[in-house]
C-alpha cells in the first residue's frame, strides 16, 4: 500500500491531505469510522461494498465513492474479487462547493467513470509527485 499524508497548509481553497493506492486482500474492511476530511476512492479493479447510514452500495471497477467529514462509513473488499483502489483525502474552504459542482454530495456519494484510464493516470501522477517531493525534486 502506498499512502501519503501532506502537511496542513492552513485555510486554503482546497489542499490534498493524503493520497494512495492499494490492492486490498480478500475481505479487507475499514470502519465503521468517521473522518475529519473528504475522501474519494476510485475502484480500478475488483469489487466491494460501501455503506453509509442504512444504505449499502455494491461497487465495482469504474465506480467511486465519496466519504464526507463527520459521517460514519464502512467499506469492504469482496471476499473473492477484492478491489484495487486509489484514494485522495482533502480539506479546504471550497471543498464542499467543488464537490457539489461535480454532483458529489452526502446524498449522492457514488460516481461512475469507466470511459478510459484518465482517472487512474491522475492518481498515478499524484503518487509520483509525492515521491518527487520527498526526493527534493519538486
Amino acid at each position: 500500500m502506498d499512502k501519503h499524508i501532506a502537511d496542513n497548509l492552513g485555510h486554503t481553497d482546497l489542499y490534498v491531505y493524503q493520497c494512495g493506492m492499494e490492492q486490498c486482500p480478500c475481505g479487507h474492511a475499514y470502519g465503521p469510522a468517521v473522518r475529519d476530511h473528504y475522501l474519494i476512492h476510485y475502484i480500478h479493479s475488483g469489487k466491494g461494498i460501501f455503506k453509509i447510514g442504512d444504505t449499502i452500495y455494491q461497487l465495482k471497477a469504474g465506480s467511486g465513492f465519496l466519504i464526507c467529514p463527520d459521517i460514519i462509513t464502512f467499506y469492504k473488499a469482496d471476499d473473492e474479487d477484492p478491489w484495487r483502489y486509489s484514494w485522495i483525502g482533502f480539506h479546504g474552504i471550497k471543498a464542499e462547493s467543488y464537490l457539489k459542482d461535480a454532483n458529489l454530495t452526502l446524498e449522492n456519494p457514488i460516481f461512475q467513470y469507466d470511459q478510459d484510464d484518465f482517472i487512474e493516470h491522475c492518481f498515478i501522477e499524484m503518487n509520483n509527485a509525492y515521491y518527487l517531493k520527498r526526493g527534493g525534486e519538486v
